[in-house]
């Protein structure tokens, strides 16, 4: 799917489905606006979500008839300490895309590179079939304040997870990879918009990207 991307596109966004403040339609109006030709969505998700997922599909489905625009819908789900992702067999299944996230996961680096593994190996199989990208790669590293001190097993993981089949994004909301390290793998830049400042934040990179290649 990422392959076949319509460029310009938007990819990594959140709705009112969760914690989002734009609706799904919204992103379709500031899209035309923007003259954007593509959107992935990639909603928060868990095994037992709070939120309707079958509507948020057709919305989308919807809104992309339409207004005649390209659009997926994926799921951001978080490894567990389990070493598994937080959603369901039926929900994953329907995801066009994945995201491989890390949020909230406890501050313990072995037992977060141990579950990272697992939930690697396991969706080398699932990248066979659909698009599985792991999203702000590095978010514990940063947040744990472990970039600099195991700056190494960083690397090394992002390394093992192209060699796996998963991409990688570059979040405009975090800034995780330096631009020498992100360019030398395969990648997608993610927005992890949930609002119109999100929206500024990527016309500002896309504005800098123009003019340090002129």
């Amino acid at each position: 799917m990422l392959s076949n991307l319509s460029e310009p596109y938007w990819f990594h966004l959140h709705t009112t489905y969760t914690d989002g403040v734009l609706s799904v339609e919204d992103y379709f109006k500031a899209a035309r606006q923007y003259g954007i030709n593509s959107l992935v969505f990639c909603e928060h998700i868990r095994r037992n979500p709070d939120y309707d997922v079958t509507a948020l599909i057709q919305e989308v489905k919807l809104c992309a008839a339409e207004y005649q625009m390209q659009a997926h819908v994926g799921f951001e789900a978080k490894i567990l300490e389990d070493g598994e992702l937080d959603i369901s067999p039926e929900h994953l299944e329907l995801a066009e895309v994945i995201g491989v996230a890390e949020h909230g996961f406890p501050p313990n680096l072995t037992l977060f590179m141990t579950a990272w593994e697992e939930v690697m190996e396991s969706m080398k199989e699932v990248a066979k079939e659909k698009d599985v990208i792991w999203v702000h790669p590095g978010l514990f590293f940063r947040k744990n304040r472990l970039m600099m001190t195991h700056e190494e097993e960083y690397h090394q993981m992002l390394k093992k997870a192209v060699e796996y089949g998963i991409h990688l994004e570059y979040n405009l909301r975090y800034n995780l990879i330096e631009k020498p390290l992100y360019l030398k793998y395969p990648h997608i830049l993610g927005l992890d918009a949930h609002s119109e400042e999100d929206i500024t934040r990527w016309e500002h990179f896309n504005a800098q990207e123009v003019i340090s290649s002129a």
